[in-house]
């Protein structure tokens, strides 16, 4: 099973300058329990890895990396060191048949062109002027099963956890 996991403004941005425009510790601590729930397989990118990795350097020290209860796939075309806890891989056709024939669930958080069965979605109020997006059209093909209103600290903005799964081909008109 592939479930997409991610969080979005107003507008679906999801990234400024290769950076997450907002800091929300509570989305954070989702984020890393839900992807650990399923046998912590995330697969991400080169620049959220560096992100991730820089990040939380920062925040914890260069001992919190790589995170614990996850392994991460870093999908990308550059020439990057395996890492304990990091595999890097250069083929999704390759890696999501591997995975698939292991059994194993995936955490897409590469946002790469893989049709989730699930979608995590943190809803944050406002607009961040973002220039990454997340494919919000795929939503279209998803039903909302789970919607809990996050507790913002003081000045943080409004944040909802939504959760959706797929809606079946045939109980969807038009679907392609």
């Amino acid at each position: 099973m592939i479930r997409d996991i991610v969080a979005v403004d107003s507008k679906g941005g999801m990234a400024k300058g290769g950076k997450t425009p907002w800091f929300i510790p509570e989305d954070l601590a989702y984020f890393y329990e839900q992807s650990k729930r399923f046998g912590g397989n995330l697969l991400i990118g080169r620049g959220t890895y560096e992100a991730m990795k820089k990040g939380l350097q920062e925040r914890e020290g260069t001992g919190a990396w790589p995170p614990a209860g996850q392994h991460l796939y870093v999908l990308t075309s550059h020439d990057l060191s395996d890492e304990p806890g990091v595999t890097i891989i250069h083929s999704l056709k390759d890696f999501l048949a591997d995975m698939a024939a292991a059994g194993k669930d995936v955490w897409n958080g590469s946002i790469a062109e893989v049709e989730p069965d699930e979608i995590y979605l943190t809803r944050i109020d406002g607009d961040y002027d973002c220039d990454k997006f997340y494919p919000t059209e795929r939503l279209k093909h998803f039903q909302l099963v789970s919607s809990i209103p996050g507790q913002p600290l003081p000045a943080e903005p409004a944040y909802l956890f939504e959760v959706y799964e797929r809606v079946s081909p045939q109980d969807t008109p038009g679907f392609i």
